[in-house]
């Protein structure tokens, strides 16, 4: 989970259908305007060149992007774009019925998405799992 400042809900957006979109970090003009990147379905140059200008910044640097931490460790690194790399030119569909979804946080236990694709995060949690029909699944999350 990063830390972003006031950060108390975060909202499933996407959910991938396969492990192929893995990688896929930018490239479609977001729906919000707060938030600057938003997958397109296909991982292309751009998730490349987009990770690779983040490569060397950790969360709290100058630079530093959450959508560029394809490995959620807190650093985008090498790890992050071998990601991109081993899933380039792949595509796909994003799944956007949101029925079946929890989060599962580290401190918390497991909660149910509100009807808007929200929840909110427990106080002190650092980490959580999104599940769909209770197996974990990847999914887009913006944070509020």
């Amino acid at each position: 989970m990063p830390n972003i400042s006031n950060l108390y809900r975060l909202r499933i957006e996407l959910l991938f259908n396969n492990a192929h979109l893995e990688g896929d970090q930018t490239h479609t003009s977001p729906p919000y305007e707060t938030i600057s990147h938003w997958p397109s379905g296909t991982v292309d140059i751009s998730d490349l060149v987009f990770v690779l200008g983040k490569v060397g910044t950790s969360e709290g640097s100058t630079g530093w992007d959450y959508m560029a931490d394809v490995v959620p460790n807190k650093v985008v690194d090498v790890s992050d774009l071998a990601v991109v790399i081993d899933h380039i030119l792949c595509s796909g569909n994003y799944i956007t019925s949101l029925s079946g979804v929890t989060v599962l946080f580290n401190i918390g236990g497991e909660k149910s998405l509100d009807s808007d694709g929200f929840v909110t995060i427990p106080q002190g949690a650092t980490s959580f799992t999104v599940k769909h029909n209770g197996n974990p699944i990847g999914a887009m999350i913006t944070f509020w």
